[in-house]
């Protein structure tokens, strides 16, 4: 054996003594996870889960084979119960009619329910008319009840050699099996034993038995009977392998109530009042609708009143209230037999097994010191997950998963405890070295990804968003003392980063009363640019808010104070967010020419008294979510480009009709400015200035608004003669200070 095999770095990791705690965590692990699932009641957490895959195939796979034919409420209520013969052969010879390849009738018929006996007459012609319909019988007791095997057969057909069908009659004892009555057993029908159902150890009935066997004895159940007939295949058992055919497919003969049922397949449930319906119409459309509906499928006739008793406790709650019709089962059953499918469940020995896997799995994981193993070990519970769910729903094979994720779960568990005190021994030594100089945040940051500091950047559309207090250089002259300006700055900049943050914005710094933000990074956000408007707006509502709460505190602030108007500016474009400064000092901060413009925007916004102003480009990327007012075209200091500026009225949910027709009168009157007609233009802006929100001579703290801005270059412009711009003018306002 090669020696170097046991010097490499992840066999002296095992060898030493993070190896040997993660085994012994890994053993009391799997210890615990036998303790509990030893309990009673958690075993049947298995069944939960199963339960969970079950609610999600319910009816993903449309059946147009097989329909039942419910002997539901309504029915009871019309006719009673138990139904009258005479109305059994009328539906027996409409369906036939209609094509029913396979009739089955899910109805012990051990004695005669007719009113006359010319009733009962008609019901038992319909009984042996081929294709013979499918009756059941219920065993009820095992003393001289079949004919023994013959030993020298083999394979041994069910439906001559064993069943309960014709020339099989006189060998049965009537005081121990309930059957059909003897005018019906007189027609030697075709009889199946009742598929027999068993509930599983919390109480749910979960799956059926296909055949029944007793002792050596082996006996179709309705639902093998009913696909036999419907494929036109032969059905028998093999001795040697103990299994029985349909053609060519064979399935192991089970323990009682094994064989589990395929939940996935939607099948129509019609009431056997829409039969009656149907055949009693005069005209045509009856006969289309039932030839529609039954033409070549199995047909299964059973009871789905839950006051008549035959149902069962299913995973189906949520369409049946836990109680599902038992026919419904024998049609689930049947497609499945159709279909070849078998769910077949694991023995204790493969769940040992899956759990062995598991812990040497997670053995690799946990020797590493990457704290980022516990994650994939979450990632590993996911996978097996989702292999239990592609076996059962692909492969119809059920895994035993809950008791290897309760495995897995404590074994991560105690593997991260013992890694976290290494962890956390690492973590103070960290902050220990770099405190003196690093920001907690970015140290957090470091520790987490395992980096050094480095200074750079990235590139990309993102939202800048600036904040700044108009006139706020006189209100430290207007209050008094520091102390109470920094209780005002205080309050102000909480509430207004706590609604950056509900947004998602990133808090770029303070710049004494100045909020710099930004939308879109450090982690992506598709929408930025809206969330930054619905920022704004919120900002402004919550200053509003503020305003009446110092107005209220009655001499507390002076008047600056309870006045208080904020700008913002913000724009979208390219621009790079990142760690910048110096090696040893650095912040996480945006850069470029985007984040300039938006800077000046809300230094131009005072031109035109208004609270919030966006780029085009924001306003585009807002989408239709924000209902915008065009402003102006502007060229702001230090630019050449102009651009177009928005103001943002409302959220599109909020909007009111005083600020729809400000938007439309204004953007009407901006028209006839940007096409010179000046007086024109003016009188529109007079129009509009009546739907403005703010206005000097009724709000303390504004000096103008828009349509007053206008309104004042209309006037200069026809002072002049009309002729102050080329014919060609771009309508561009030319902004001369920040």
């Amino acid at each position: 054996m090669n020696r170097e095999l046991f010097t490499q770095p992840f066999f002296r990791n095992f060898f030493q003594k993070r190896g040997f705690r993660i085994f012994w965590g890994c053993s009391l692990a799997y210890l615990l996870t036998w303790l509990i699932f030893n309990f009673g009641p958690i075993r049947s957490l298995e069944w939960k889960i199963l339960d969970l895959w079950i609610h999600q195939k319910e009816g993903k796979r449309p059946e147009d084979r097989i329909v039942v034919v419910g002997i539901d409420d309504v029915t009871v209520q019309n006719f009673s119960w138990p139904i009258h013969s005479d109305i059994y052969a009328e539906a027996l010879a409409w369906l036939r009619a209609s094509g029913a390849k396979v009739i089955a009738l899910d109805i012990l018929f051990s004695s005669d329910h007719s009113l006359n006996p010319s009733d009962n007459d008609a019901f038992i012609q319909q009984i042996a008319i081929p294709p013979k319909p499918v009756l059941i019988y219920s065993p009820l007791g095992h003393s001289r009840f079949y004919r023994p095997i013959p030993q020298d057969i083999t394979p041994l057909p069910l439906n001559k050699t064993q069943a309960l069908g014709q020339g099989q009659i006189e060998h049965l004892n009537i005081l121990s099996a309930s059957l059909p009555y003897q005018e019906i057993l007189s027609t030697e029908p075709v009889l199946a034993h009742h598929n027999v159902m068993q509930a599983t150890e919390d109480g749910l009935l979960r799956g059926v038995n296909l055949v029944q066997s007793y002792s050596n004895y082996i006996y179709p159940t309705l639902s093998l009977v009913c696909a036999a007939q419907w494929s036109d295949k032969d059905y028998f058992y093999q001795k040697e392998s103990h299994s029985f055919f349909l053609g060519n497919r064979s399935w192991p003969v089970k323990p009682l109530g094994s064989y589990y049922l395929d939940y996935g397949y939607q099948i129509k449930v019609y009431s056997f009042m829409d039969v009656l319906d149907d055949l009693s119409r005069p005209d045509s459309l009856g006969k289309v609708r039932s030839r529609d509906r039954f033409k070549d499928k199995i047909v299964f006739i059973g009871t789905t009143d839950r006051l008549l008793g035959d149902n069962a406790m299913t995973p189906l709650s949520k369409q049946y209230k836990g109680e599902t019709p038992k026919v419904l089962l024998h049609a689930l059953a049947t497609a499945a037999l159709l279909d070849g499918v078998d769910i077949r469940a694991p023995n204790r020995a493969e769940t040992l097994l899956i759990m062995l896997a598991c812990a040497f799995t997670l053995c690799l994981l946990f020797i590493g010191r990457s704290v980022k193993n516990a994650f994939i070990s979450a990632l590993f519970l996911v996978f097996m997950l989702v292999l239990a769910q592609y076996f059962f729903f692909q492969g119809h094979i059920l895994l035993h998963i809950a008791e290897p994720f309760v495995f897995i779960v404590l074994a991560s568990l105690f593997a991260a405890l013992i890694l976290y005190r290494e962890r956390e021994q690492d973590r103070a030594f960290f902050y220990e070295s770099f405190k003196a100089y690093l920001s907690q945040e970015l140290i957090d940051q470091m520790f987490k990804n395992k980096i050094r500091p480095k200074l750079g950047g990235e590139a990309g559309i993102r939202t800048a968003f600036f904040t700044d207090i108009v006139g706020f250089s006189t209100f430290s002259e207007q209050i008094g003392s520091p102390e109470r300006l920094v209780e005002l700055l205080n309050e102000y900049l909480s509430a207004m980063t706590d609604i950056l943050m509900q947004h998602q914005g990133t808090l770029d710094k303070y710049e004494g009363d100045a909020i710099i933000a930004f939308f879109g990074a450090p982690l992506p956000m598709p929408n930025h640019a809206l969330a930054a408007c619905e920022t704004a707006l919120h900002m402004q509502e919550k200053l509003s808010e503020l305003r009446n709460k110092w107005k209220a505190q009655d001499q507390t602030w002076p008047e600056i104070v309870c006045n208080m108007r904020m700008r913002i500016g913000i724009n979208t474009g390219d621009m790079v967010t990142g760690n910048m400064g110096s090696p040893m000092r650095m912040n996480y901060t945006m850069m470029g020419d985007a984040v300039n413009l938006a800077a000046r925007l809300e230094g131009v916004a005072r031109f035109y008294g208004v609270g919030i102003l966006v780029s085009q480009k924001t306003r585009d990327e807002a989408g239709e979510q924000i209902i915008f007012r065009m402003l102006d075209r502007v060229r702001v200091v230090g630019k050449m480009e102009w651009v177009e500026i928005y103001e943002p009225l409302t959220v599109r949910a909020s909007l009111t009709p005083k600020q729809l027709e400000l938007k439309v009168q204004f953007e009407e009157a901006l028209k006839l400015y940007f096409a010179q007609n000046w007086a024109l233009a003016l009188n529109a802006f007079s129009h509009s200035l009546s739907f403005e929100p703010l206005h000097p001579k009724n709000d303390k703290g504004v000096k103008t608004n828009p349509s007053l801005v206008f309104i004042e270059r209309c006037r200069e412009c026809l002072a002049q003669g009309g002729n102050v711009y080329p014919r060609d003018w771009d309508g561009v306002f030319t902004a001369t200070s920040k």
